[in-house]
């Protein structure tokens, strides 16, 4: 959880969250989009796999619609909160 929360964090990044995030960057500007997703440990790591492909589909962000990296998380966190409802 924390690598991801270093991901999310562009104001003092570290070297390598700063590289990983020009990375996803460069990619989501040729259309490939790049999902990073946490799952807690569980005792059950079968159930965890599943749980972790079933919330691992594409997630599209118009990147024209959300200018700036707390709007993404809001969009995410949106997303995500949907589908954990659902599941």
């Amino acid at each position: 959880m924390s690598t991801l929360s270093s991901l999310g964090n562009t104001i003092y990044p570290l070297d390598i969250a700063k590289f990983v995030q020009e990375k996803t960057i460069q990619l989501m500007y040729k259309g490939i989009n790049i999902t990073f997703s946490w799952v807690p440990g569980h005792a059950n790591i079968e159930m965890a796999d599943k749980v972790a492909k079933d919330v691992a589909q594409p997630i599209n962000i118009q990147l024209l619609d959300i200018l700036t990296c707390f709007g993404i998380k809001i969009h995410i966190k949106n997303l995500f909160q949907i589908k954990w409802q659902i599941h």
